[in-house]
């Protein structure tokens, strides 16, 4: 089976590339970073890379052709305030997401795999943890436009046959991560202890969230792949929740260096808590986290330190 990987050479999306490549599928790439990452060296004759926005209709053209599946991680944004954001989180993203169904479609596309945002499409939850029945109510423009992706694809599926499935991730955590992006906080806080000796943190430090490493989050997303369900909707997450506070607690047992710890006015898009049902997922996916938080934050300082590849 060939694979088409949006965003396969970010954060999330490198993991995935590599976990296709382990289990023998072909994969073809789109990113619109010009520069082809270091830590691709020893797998870079094993795909075909596109440099493009993933819904330019010339370069899907050239890169869907002979494709089985595709798997949507590219996104241009991450959580923000809503004012003045709105219509860029819409058109940067909705648009060419429409685009790119559209074009899987026109090329006979059989499985999609969208990567929406546990975190943030269910809202303030009425029940922890939050299963994949729970209502949709988000409260920022990024969980907004995540829920739109999942909403078109129901459509397609409904009007035109679509095979999709849906894995909702929540705070997903690891090496590679790009922290000139605000998003990620283990990441950014262990980056920023090591650099600058301090961390900021947004609120009293007792918003509680849900952390799942980078690559549990990538075999979960090949086994969906693997089983190509349809209309299938998963929570991938720890199934464990962690407050800010618990965080800093955690990096301090692993990293020997002290820091200033600077809170700020709490962000009104924040949840205050959100930890997922992941019970659908082992049942159907077999999906079992394999890394624990203490595991992954010393796999995270140990990057760093390395000098980032």
């Amino acid at each position: 089976m060939k694979v088409l990987v949006t965003g396969g050479t970010g954060f999330i999306g490198s993991f995935v590339v590599e976990e296709l490549l382990r289990n023998g599928f072909e994969v073809v790439v789109v990113a619109n970073g010009r520069q082809f990452p270091s830590y691709f060296d020893e797998i870079r004759d094993k795909l075909v890379f596109h440099q493009a926005d993933f819904g330019d209709s010339d370069s899907l053209n050239k890169c869907l052709p002979g494709c089985n599946a595709v798997v949507h991680l590219a996104w241009t944004s991450v959580p923000k305030p809503t004012r003045g954001a709105t219509g860029y989180e819409f058109t940067s993203n909705i648009i060419s997401s429409i685009n790119l169904i559209e074009k899987c479609l026109d090329h006979n596309i059989q499985t999609f795999i969208f990567i929406s945002s546990g975190g943030t499409v269910y809202g303030i939850p009425k029940k922890i943890p939050i299963p994949e029945s729970h209502e949709l109510n988000p409260i920022s423009n990024y969980g907004l436009s995540k829920l739109t992706m999942e909403k078109l694809l129901h459509l397609y599926h409904h009007s035109q046959g679509m095979n999709y499935s849906i894995m909702r991730v929540s705070n997903a955590y690891g090496e590679r991560q790009n922290f000139l992006r605000p998003q990620g906080v283990i990441g950014i806080w262990i980056k920023n202890i090591i650099q600058k000796g301090e961390v900021e943190v947004w609120g009293d430090g007792s918003v509680v969230r849900d952390y799942v490493y980078v690559k549990d989050v990538a075999v979960a997303i090949v086994e969906a792949l693997r089983q190509n369900r349809c209309d299938a909707i998963y929570n991938i997450g720890g199934g464990k929740g962690y407050s800010l506070n618990d965080i800093l607690y955690e990096i301090r047992k692993v990293i020997d260096i002290p820091f200033e710890v600077i809170y700020k006015q709490t962000r009104i898009f924040d949840v205050p808590t959100n930890i997922l049902d992941i019970s659908h997922a082992k049942e159907n996916l077999g999906f079992n986290p394999s890394t624990n938080l203490n595991e992954g934050i010393i796999k995270i300082r140990d990057y760093i330190l390395s000098g980032m590849p």
